[in-house]
């Protein structure tokens, strides 16, 4: 008798033990299959949003053409003061380029400093015509009454329009407020009126160094715009200005040497020759008005 109730509660013991082993894998299965699934749900919402960076990356880096003319020629106008020397120079074909201290070309934005930023807007903004006349009361200014006196042109523009448009131009303030003076310029700036003035530029005629530009391409992508240009520059191999040398870019490799004043006046880049000379990469950043400022120039 107690033999068979021994017999019974073992297999009791054998069959609940059983059952809950066969729980145990059920639950493990689930949970298993669980992880798996999670697991997927986890990869594949990555590889979603590893798709959604590439995609916005793309969209971002993906340079297209500009068809807006009018941002064509804004960005234009833009170049042509940040590189232009002399603006009023009659020559079609070139144009003197900005550059100090007989460095190469190439080197000018190296040496874009705070001064040489704000001749350049101030130039831009006085040949734009957002100077005006000097009123009666600044007539007898100091800074500019021996120039009124002689008869010659002042005009005045005052800081907080500089100030908003340098913002146009480089994207941040002014960062110096000074006067801007050179052998053929003065921009006299007054800091007790916070007004800048312009007198009649003197000087006498120097030897040209001539740059040669062909624009060939407008391109833009999510957050810049960008122009790429082509160069050639010239410059006389002597003080006497008799015999040239032109180079294929910014910087100093020759293209054609010792050619007369007449090749010179009568290059040009143009779409057939273009392919010869070094490509330049202007780019300028969007701001939150959709203005574009300049931000850099580089070799393409």
């Amino acid at each position: 008798m107690n033999q068979n109730n021994s017999e019974g509660q073992e297999k009791k013991k054998g069959k609940g033990l059983f059952l809950t082993l066969f729980l145990l894998g059920i639950t493990l299965i689930a949970i298993g299959g669980y992880l798996c699934i999670d697991k997927r749900i986890l990869s594949n919402s990555k590889v979603e949003q590893n798709d959604q960076k590439n995609e916005n990356k793309n969209e971002k880096d993906e340079e297209t053409e500009i068809t807006d003319q009018n941002l064509k020629n804004s960005l234009t106008e833009k170049i042509h003061y940040l590189t232009n020397y002399n603006y009023h120079q009659t020559n079609t074909n070139a144009y003197e380029f900005r550059y100090e201290n007989n460095t190469n070309f190439g080197d000018v934005f190296h040496h874009f400093n705070e001064e040489t930023k704000l001749h350049v807007l101030l130039t831009y903004l006085n040949e734009t015509n957002k100077f005006s006349n000097i009123s009666e009361i600044n007539k007898s200014n100091n800074l500019v009454k021996e120039y009124i006196d002689a008869g010659m042109e002042v005009r005045e523009i005052s800081a907080d329009e500089v100030n908003f448009q340098y913002k146009l131009f480089y994207g941040t303030d002014v960062p110096s407020y000074q006067s801007v003076l050179g052998n053929c310029f003065r921009f006299e700036y007054d800091p007790t009126i916070k007004t800048f003035f312009w007198t009649t530029p003197t000087c006498g005629g120097t030897t040209p160094n001539l740059v040669y530009s062909y624009i060939n391409q407008y391109t833009k992508d999510k957050e810049n715009a960008y122009v790429y240009v082509s160069y050639a520059t010239s410059e006389p191999k002597d003080i006497t200005g008799s015999s040239y040398n032109i180079y294929k870019g910014l910087e100093k490799e020759i293209y054609q040497s010792d050619v007369n004043k007449e090749t010179v006046e009568n290059f040009k880049i143009d779409e057939n020759n273009q392919q010869d000379f070094a490509k330049y990469k202007f780019t300028f950043k969007k701001d939150n008005s959709g203005n574009y400022y300049w931000i850099n120039l580089e070799k393409a």
